[in-house]
């Protein structure tokens, strides 16, 4: 997985994380209303799955937020990250805030992207 890969994944970790919270409510109010025993004990169990990739998924999600954080990089390359990956700027709107050409970010971003460690566990 190339470092880009890496930091590319937080907006669809994001997400899938609220996609899940969103199936885990439908689950349970579902098993409410039908009062099953056996769908009861099918939700939890399906609830229980959503859970644990939600889990996995969020120390994902920290292991970015954390790889921008100590990347050793200055710190207008940090917030390029930090704009672009975890707050899913567009380049115009990074651009405007930190009054650089998108030509410069995209420098600035390649430059910053060859010093992110990926951690071992992501």
């Amino acid at each position: 997985m190339t470092r880009l890969e890496f930091l590319s994944q937080y907006e669809i970790i994001k997400k899938r994380i609220k996609l899940n919270r969103e199936y885990i409510l439908k689950a349970e109010r579902e098993a409410m209303e039908c009062g099953s025993m056996k769908l009861n004990e099918i939700t939890s169990r399906y609830q229980d799955l959503l859970y644990e990739e939600n889990e996995r998924l969020i120390a994902k999600k920290f292991a970015i937020e954390l790889a921008i954080e100590r990347c050793p990089c200055s710190e207008t390359e940090r917030e390029v990250l930090y704009r672009r990956y975890i707050l899913s700027e567009k380049w115009t709107e990074i651009a405007e805030a930190m009054m650089y050409s998108t030509q410069h970010l995209h420098r600035l971003n390649n430059k910053a992207l060859e010093k992110v460690v990926i951690p071992l566990y992501a």
